[in-house]
């Protein structure tokens, strides 16, 4: 029962949170922004290549930041030797 109970609350913050992102007129322009840099190379990728990037990932964040202007902007940087795998265990 509290299994059920707690996926069933992990559920429903899933999706406030995706109707947050949906209807929030910044975190469209931000996913706008997102997918335009991601086009052009500036939204990230492997960090063997990272200083070809290094303009367009700044040029990014300085319009995220921008548009950002009344809240912190962080820049999460992950580094990894192996290529990210993601597994999700089966429920029962």
């Amino acid at each position: 029962m509290y299994c059920t109970y707690c996926v069933l609350y992990v559920v429903l913050y899933d999706v406030l949170q995706l109707q947050q992102l949906l209807s929030d007129e910044l975190c469209k322009e931000l996913m706008q922004l997102f997918s335009v840099h991601r086009e052009a190379g500036g939204a990230g990728g492997p960090v063997g290549t990272a200083y070809t990037r290094q303009v367009a990932e700044l040029t990014y964040h300085r319009q995220a930041t921008q548009l950002l202007s009344d809240e912190y902007c962080f820049r999460i940087v992950f580094v990894s030797l192996q290529p990210l795998r993601l597994v999700l265990p089966t429920l029962l």
